[in-house]
Protein backbone atom coordinates (compact mmCIF):
# COMPACT_ATOMS: atom_id res chain seq x y z
CA UNK A 1 0.00 0.00 0.00
CA UNK A 2 2.83 2.52 0.65
CA UNK A 3 3.94 2.09 -2.98
CA UNK A 4 0.49 3.08 -4.32
CA UNK A 5 0.35 5.95 -1.85
CA UNK A 6 3.73 7.20 -3.07
CA UNK A 7 2.51 7.10 -6.69
CA UNK A 8 -0.53 9.13 -5.66
CA UNK A 9 1.82 11.81 -4.33
CA UNK A 10 3.17 12.23 -7.86
CA UNK A 11 -0.21 12.09 -9.60
CA UNK A 12 -1.54 15.29 -8.03
CA UNK A 13 1.38 17.45 -9.23
CA UNK A 14 1.20 15.68 -12.61
CA UNK A 15 -2.50 16.48 -12.88
CA UNK A 16 -1.91 20.07 -11.77
CA UNK A 17 0.88 20.52 -14.34
CA UNK A 18 -1.32 19.02 -17.07
CA UNK A 19 -4.21 21.34 -16.22
CA UNK A 20 -1.87 24.34 -16.19
CA UNK A 21 -0.52 23.27 -19.59
CA UNK A 22 -4.10 22.93 -20.89
CA UNK A 23 -4.99 26.44 -19.68
CA UNK A 24 -1.90 27.99 -21.27
CA UNK A 25 -2.54 26.00 -24.45
CA UNK A 26 -6.19 27.12 -24.57
CA UNK A 27 -5.18 30.78 -24.34
CA UNK A 28 -2.53 30.30 -27.03
CA UNK A 29 -4.96 28.48 -29.32
CA UNK A 30 -7.64 31.12 -28.84
CA UNK A 31 -5.17 33.85 -29.81
CA UNK A 32 -4.32 31.93 -33.01
CA UNK A 33 -8.04 31.26 -33.69
CA UNK A 34 -7.58 27.51 -33.25
CA UNK A 35 -9.05 24.94 -30.88
CA UNK A 36 -8.43 21.39 -29.82
CA UNK A 37 -10.90 18.56 -29.39
CA UNK A 38 -11.97 17.03 -26.09
CA UNK A 39 -10.01 13.96 -27.15
CA UNK A 40 -6.84 16.06 -27.51
CA UNK A 41 -7.36 17.62 -24.08
CA UNK A 42 -7.95 14.17 -22.59
CA UNK A 43 -4.72 12.89 -24.17
CA UNK A 44 -2.81 15.82 -22.63
CA UNK A 45 -4.19 14.97 -19.19
CA UNK A 46 -3.37 11.29 -19.62
CA UNK A 47 0.18 11.96 -20.83
CA UNK A 48 0.73 14.32 -17.88
CA UNK A 49 -0.37 11.64 -15.43
CA UNK A 50 1.66 9.01 -17.29
CA UNK A 51 4.81 11.16 -17.10
CA UNK A 52 4.24 11.72 -13.38
CA UNK A 53 4.16 7.95 -12.85
CA UNK A 54 7.23 7.42 -15.07
CA UNK A 55 9.24 9.98 -13.12
CA UNK A 56 8.09 8.41 -9.87
CA UNK A 57 9.23 4.97 -10.99
CA UNK A 58 12.55 6.08 -12.48
CA UNK A 59 13.79 9.13 -10.60
CA UNK A 60 12.11 8.98 -7.19
CA UNK A 61 14.15 7.64 -4.29
CA UNK A 62 11.32 5.20 -3.56
CA UNK A 63 12.18 2.20 -5.69
CA UNK A 64 9.90 0.15 -7.85
CA UNK A 65 9.84 -3.47 -6.60
CA UNK A 66 12.30 -4.74 -9.25
CA UNK A 67 14.72 -1.79 -9.31
CA UNK A 68 17.48 -2.00 -6.77
CA UNK A 69 19.73 0.97 -6.01
CA UNK A 70 23.22 0.38 -7.29
CA UNK A 71 24.61 3.75 -8.35
CA UNK A 72 26.43 2.16 -11.31
CA UNK A 73 27.00 3.77 -14.69
CA UNK A 74 26.96 1.49 -17.76
CA UNK A 75 27.92 3.03 -21.08
CA UNK A 76 28.47 -0.29 -22.88
CA UNK A 77 25.41 -1.08 -25.01
CA UNK A 78 23.57 -4.41 -25.06
CA UNK A 79 24.77 -5.70 -21.69
CA UNK A 80 21.11 -5.94 -20.67
CA UNK A 81 20.67 -8.73 -23.22
CA UNK A 82 22.94 -10.92 -21.14
CA UNK A 83 20.79 -10.35 -18.05
CA UNK A 84 17.43 -10.52 -19.86
CA UNK A 85 16.69 -13.98 -18.49
CA UNK A 86 18.19 -13.46 -15.06
CA UNK A 87 16.38 -10.13 -14.55
CA UNK A 88 13.43 -10.12 -16.98
CA UNK A 89 11.53 -7.45 -15.02
CA UNK A 90 14.29 -4.93 -15.70
CA UNK A 91 14.61 -5.92 -19.36
CA UNK A 92 10.92 -6.08 -20.24
CA UNK A 93 9.97 -3.44 -17.69
CA UNK A 94 11.99 -0.80 -19.56
CA UNK A 95 10.23 -1.72 -22.81
CA UNK A 96 6.74 -1.86 -21.33
CA UNK A 97 7.25 1.38 -19.37
CA UNK A 98 7.68 3.40 -22.59
CA UNK A 99 5.08 1.70 -24.79
CA UNK A 100 2.29 4.01 -23.53
CA UNK A 101 4.49 7.00 -24.38
CA UNK A 102 4.64 5.97 -28.04
CA UNK A 103 0.90 5.28 -28.13
CA UNK A 104 0.00 8.57 -26.45
CA UNK A 105 2.25 10.64 -28.72
CA UNK A 106 0.67 9.15 -31.84
CA UNK A 107 -2.81 9.83 -30.45
CA UNK A 108 -1.85 13.32 -29.28
CA UNK A 109 -0.25 14.95 -32.29
CA UNK A 110 -0.13 14.69 -36.05
CA UNK A 111 3.56 15.62 -35.88
CA UNK A 112 4.16 12.36 -34.01
CA UNK A 113 2.68 10.39 -36.90
CA UNK A 114 6.25 10.38 -38.22
CA UNK A 115 8.35 7.60 -36.73
CA UNK A 116 11.50 9.66 -36.27
CA UNK A 117 9.67 12.35 -34.26
CA UNK A 118 8.20 9.82 -31.85
CA UNK A 119 11.50 7.94 -31.52
CA UNK A 120 13.40 11.16 -30.84
CA UNK A 121 10.86 12.12 -28.17
CA UNK A 122 11.13 8.67 -26.53
CA UNK A 123 14.92 8.65 -26.65
CA UNK A 124 15.03 12.24 -25.39
CA UNK A 125 12.79 11.45 -22.42
CA UNK A 126 14.82 8.35 -21.62
CA UNK A 127 18.11 10.30 -21.79
CA UNK A 128 16.63 12.96 -19.49
CA UNK A 129 15.70 10.26 -16.97
CA UNK A 130 19.16 8.69 -17.16
CA UNK A 131 20.82 12.09 -16.64
CA UNK A 132 18.62 12.71 -13.60
CA UNK A 133 19.58 9.28 -12.28
CA UNK A 134 23.24 10.33 -12.37
CA UNK A 135 22.47 12.57 -9.40
CA UNK A 136 20.85 9.83 -7.31
CA UNK A 137 21.69 6.37 -6.07
CA UNK A 138 19.93 4.86 -9.08
CA UNK A 139 22.01 3.28 -11.81
CA UNK A 140 22.46 4.94 -15.19
CA UNK A 141 22.49 2.56 -18.13
CA UNK A 142 22.69 3.07 -21.90
CA UNK A 143 20.65 -0.13 -22.26
CA UNK A 144 17.76 1.59 -20.51
CA UNK A 145 17.78 4.25 -23.24
CA UNK A 146 17.86 1.56 -25.94
CA UNK A 147 15.07 -0.49 -24.35
CA UNK A 148 12.94 2.58 -23.61
CA UNK A 149 13.29 3.71 -27.22
CA UNK A 150 12.31 0.20 -28.34
CA UNK A 151 9.24 0.49 -26.12
CA UNK A 152 8.43 3.83 -27.73
CA UNK A 153 8.76 2.19 -31.16
CA UNK A 154 6.36 -0.60 -30.18
CA UNK A 155 3.97 2.02 -28.78
CA UNK A 156 4.20 3.96 -32.05
CA UNK A 157 3.19 0.82 -33.98
CA UNK A 158 0.29 0.16 -31.62
CA UNK A 159 -0.83 3.80 -31.79
CA UNK A 160 -0.75 3.78 -35.59
CA UNK A 161 -2.76 0.55 -35.56
CA UNK A 162 -5.35 2.14 -33.26
CA UNK A 163 -5.69 5.09 -35.63
CA UNK A 164 -5.94 2.70 -38.59
CA UNK A 165 -8.69 0.67 -36.93
CA UNK A 166 -10.59 3.72 -35.65
CA UNK A 167 -10.73 6.25 -38.50
CA UNK A 168 -13.07 8.54 -36.54
CA UNK A 169 -10.39 8.87 -33.90
CA UNK A 170 -7.85 9.87 -36.56
CA UNK A 171 -9.88 13.00 -37.26
CA UNK A 172 -9.59 14.14 -33.63
CA UNK A 173 -5.80 14.02 -33.42
CA UNK A 174 -4.10 17.39 -33.33
CA UNK A 175 -5.35 20.98 -33.20
CA UNK A 176 -8.34 22.23 -35.19
CA UNK A 177 -7.53 25.19 -37.42
CA UNK A 178 -10.50 27.37 -38.29
CA UNK A 179 -8.86 28.61 -41.51
CA UNK A 180 -8.36 25.09 -42.94
CA UNK A 181 -11.34 23.47 -41.24
CA UNK A 182 -9.30 20.41 -40.20
CA UNK A 183 -7.11 19.05 -37.42
CA UNK A 184 -3.37 19.36 -37.90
Amino acid sequence: MPFIQSIAEYLLPGLAASILFLLISAVSLRIRNEKNSRFHRLMILIIGLYLAVVFHLTVSPIYFPFALPTGNINLVPFQALASAFSNPMNFFGNIILFMPFGILLVLLSNKCQKLYVTLLAGAGLSILIEILQLFSVRSTDIDDVILNTLGTLLGFVIGKYILYRLPLLRKKVGVYQESDGKYC
